[in-house]
């Protein structure tokens, strides 16, 4: 717990930045592919842009202060960080076992990274939303 304490948090604003790109990322990639189709030509620069500005997204989110940032929300977003790390662990060894992801590295690092993002955002906030209920 000493570790989180010591963490820098970005201001609370920055996670509704996040939200909002996380939320805008896919239309706005899909719209520049149509508005300009010599981009089709380059698919790869397309998804690795939407992939930045989805890490990004996620990262601000994931590191931006709560409202109220006390040691309950603390110990959410070490469970969280805990939860996600072990999801990330086990789903690769299941990966290299029974081969679900494409060997594509990109892909499987781009993928895990999601998975693991996704998976702290939601635990964090159903771990914060059960708490609040409880009151």
């Amino acid at each position: 717990l000493y570790m989180i304490k010591s963490l820098t948090l970005l201001p609370n604003k920055f996670k509704v930045i996040g939200f909002l790109l996380l939320v805008v990322t896919i239309p706005i990639i899909f719209f520049i592919g149509f508005l300009f189709p010599q981009l089709k030509t380059h698919p790869e620069l397309l998804k690795s842009s939407a992939s930045i500005l989805i890490m990004a997204g996620f990262a601000l989110v994931i590191f931006s202060r709560e409202k109220i940032e006390d040691e309950f929300v603390e110990n959410c977003r070490l469970k969280s960080f805990a939860l996600s790390f072990t999801i990330g662990i086990v789903s690769y060894i299941i990966n290299e076992v029974f081969h679900i992801i494409d060997s594509d590295s990109n892909k499987t690092i781009f993928q895990s990274l999601f998975n693991q993002c996704l998976f702290y955002v939601v635990v964090f906030y159903i771990l914060k939303k059960n708490f609040i209920a409880k009151k």
